[in-house]
């Protein structure tokens, strides 16, 4: 198992996972904050109160539950974009370490959205079912969120390869 760990971070910095590492980053950053624009505008929009500590109180509110909103909505927002490009990671890991084994199955669009769609939604059932765990547990709520979601992620990565 450390053998298979430290094969994986060695393809890592190859120039096949490179990209779809920077490119799934990128997308997942703007994901992000396209979301947090969108609330800004509607936070900006949204009527006043006429007393000024209430409308800071909303944007406060605002603030925070965008902020907590990312970060509950991260692991499922980076599996799907994952997802998207487990195809090619798939493939640059078969070329390098089995070169004998013939062209993986070509999957069309439409399977590859879905799964990753479905797995997106997984991830973010099982977040929000541990969500009182997240918020009453400190330090506990830590272990969990890395475990459910590292679980998530080996997971969908075993389910593509042979």
């Amino acid at each position: 198992m450390l053998n298979a760990f430290l094969r994986a971070l060695g393809d890592l910095i190859s120039p096949p996972l490179r990209k779809v590492v920077a490119l799934s980053l990128v997308i997942a950053i703007a994901t992000f904050i396209v979301l947090w624009i969108v609330v800004a505008f509607a936070l900006g929009h949204l009527p006043t109160v006429g007393w000024g500590v209430v409308n800071w109180l909303i944007d406060l509110v605002g603030a925070v539950g965008v902020l907590f909103l990312s970060w509950l909505l991260f692991p499922a927002v980076v599996t799907m974009i994952m997802g998207l490009f487990l195809e090619r990671v798939a493939t640059a890991v078969e070329w390098i370490h089995y070169p004998g084994r013939g062209p993986p199955r070509a999957q069309p669009m439409s399977e590859v959205v879905w799964g990753s769609v479905r797995l997106m939604m997984l991830s973010l059932a099982l977040n929000l079912l541990a969500l009182p765990i997240y918020l009453l547990f400190p330090g506990l709520n830590i272990l969990v969120f890395l475990g459910l979601n590292g679980y998530l992620l080996v997971e969908n990565i075993s389910n593509w390869l042979p």
